[in-house]
Parts: C-alpha cells; structure tokens; sequence
C-alpha cells in the first residue's frame, strides 16, 4: 500500500504462517451502552462501546513462503493461499463485500471474484478486538520446465475494492448561551475505520451563542492507494445534534440550529467539516430547554457524524525464485 501512517505490526498466526496487519494505537477505554452515557453537569459523555479511536481495514494477503524451487525437469507449481484479515469495528459492525482481482505473468490467468468479509468481534471485559480472518481460495503460479532463462523473482499484484466503509465519530458537547468568547477541548470519538480524525481532540470555540468547531480527517490505511481518479478520493457525510434534556432531541444537519458542510464528495487532501451551534436559535424552537441553555449549567448534547466511502487498495508480491 501507498498512504498510511504504519507504526508497528501486530502478527496474526494462520495456518503455520505468520502474516502481519497495521496498526497505529493501543485500544483505550471503551464506555458502556451503544451511545454512551451522560453524567448530568459533566461535560463529557463516555465513550461509546463501538469507539475504538484506531484505524480499522480489510487486508487482502496472499500466503507465500520466502522463496519458490524452480526445477529444470518439472518447473514451479504452487497453491498459494489467498487471505483476509478484518479489523473494521463500527456502530452497526456489518459485513463488508469486498471485490478483487489478482494478475501476475505467472499465471495462466487473472483471478477476480468478490466476498464478504465479517465483522470483527470486540469483547468489552477484556478490551480486546479479534479481528475476523479467513481464506478465500488459492493462487495456482506456474512456470514451464526447461526454461533458459528464469526469473529471479515472482510479482503478483492484489487489487481489492470494499464498498460501503463507514465511520462513525461523537464529538461530547455542553450547550450553553454564553456572551463570553471561550475555547475548549473536546475528545473525538471514532470507530476502527480506514478514514479516521486526524486528532482525538478539537477545539471549540463558543461565543455570544454560537458554538463552533472544525474536524479534519484522514486516510490511515492507504483506502485511497489505488485510485484511479480524483472522485474516487472522497468521502460523503452525515451529521445530527442529540440534545440530553428531559427527552432527547435530535437536530438534523442543515437547518438554522446546527450545521455541518461540507457534506457531499469531500476530498480527502481538503477534508476539513466546520459545524456550527446557535444556541440562541435552540432555545427559541425548543422552550423546553431554554432554561438550562441559559443557565451556568447548560445541557449534555454530542454531534454524531457518519462518513461513508468507498476503500480502493493495492498490496504488490515479489517472491524471489530459486533454482533447484
């Protein structure tokens, strides 16, 4: 892979043969509940059980050894295994359909197909995340007997595409109306994902009633590392406001009280969201909360945004061949 921000590799043993998958950061602590829980007159929200704040991907491998045999009398013919390795951990955590095709000049012909990769499986009591693993079929490489001329090494290349990526992210709120100008940092929450925020923290800054806050995000995995035009570098967003008063009230993206943008075909290389709050505008729709908008006290909110995209990867072989 091209892009990515690779910091140590975690082994995973199959079948006798150690492969390796990326990651960039420890698993943290995760909260209790789908959203979370509040403590009222805190102003965090726990962390959510799917929020994992580490990148997440399908790897595609194929299981080869450190080098192939070349005979003069029979040539090379090997199986090789084709694997995956899921790591994905989001909200809804569904399976993902995941489309490849394998080329190389030693085979006698390009394997394609599609499958769908499980989900990962997080166990909460001992914060620990098992990826899901398993093999998709074999690679048959060949190379003809009596060959004068022999390779030194074998490329194969691995194309795949995962459709419908998502990652969710939380962002803890306290809203309140305030003619001070303040800013404050917030912890962002987000699931185990290709495309993450660059930052588990951002700033907000709140002033006469208008609360406001940016959110970069990036590619972490190489998602992007084999496309083919600009467009397929990019990303579509939704957001929504959840207010915790009395009931819980959910603000849609777009309308006076809250705002996200931009939200459609963002590109990775500019992918900055800028939200905006007026808690004025809240308290005038929403009487019920008004009260608690303008007391010292404020309410519990969180922003929940969703990215959706679609992976585009590349992983290259070159397995040096040895004459026998």
């Amino acid at each position: 892979m091209k892009a990515g921000r690779f910091i140590h590799m975690l082994p995973v043993v199959l079948v006798g043969t150690t492969l390796f998958y990326f990651s960039t950061c420890p698993l943290g602590d995760i909260g209790i509940g789908n959203f979370g829980s509040f403590n009222v007159g805190s102003s965090d929200l726990h962390k959510p059980s799917w929020a994992l704040n580490r990148p997440g991907n399908v790897y595609l491998y194929i299981q080869a050894p450190p080098s192939l045999n070349y005979s003069e009398s029979s040539g090379l013919n090997y199986k090789l295994p084709l694997i995956y390795i899921n790591d994905i951990y989001t909200m809804s955590n569904s399976q993902l359909e995941v489309s490849y095709y394998v080329y190389s000049y030693a085979l006698s012909f390009p394997y394609s197909d599609k499958f769908n990769a499980e989900p990962a499986i997080y166990d909460s009591s001992s914060k620990k995340l098992s990826p899901s693993n398993s093999t998709i079929g074999d690679i048959e490489i060949s190379l003809s007997p009596g060959l004068q001329l022999i390779p030194s090494q074998i490329t194969i290349v691995v194309e795949y595409n995962i459709s419908n990526v998502v990652t969710n992210v939380l962002i803890p709120l306290q809203l309140k109306y305030s003619n001070n100008q303040t800013t404050s940092s917030k912890p962002v929450y987000y699931s185990s994902s290709p495309i993450i925020p660059t930052s588990s923290n951002i700033n907000v800054n709140e002033t006469n009633g208008s609360i406001k806050f940016l959110i970069t995000f990036g590619d972490a995995v190489g998602c992007f590392s084999n496309v083919y035009s600009k467009n397929q570098t990019t990303f579509n967003v939704s957001a929504e406001l959840y207010i915790i008063g009395a009931n819980k009230i959910n603000i849609p993206n777009g309308g006076k009280e809250f705002s996200c943008r931009p939200t459609q075909n963002v590109p990775i290389n500019s992918s900055t969201i800028s939200c905006s709050i007026n808690t004025q505008q809240l308290a005038q729709n929403y009487p019920e909360i008004a009260t608690l908008l303008n007391s010292s006290l404020g309410l519990p909110a969180y922003v929940l945004m969703n990215l959706s995209y679609n992976c585009y990867e590349r992983r290259e072989y070159n397995i040096p061949v040895i004459k026998t």
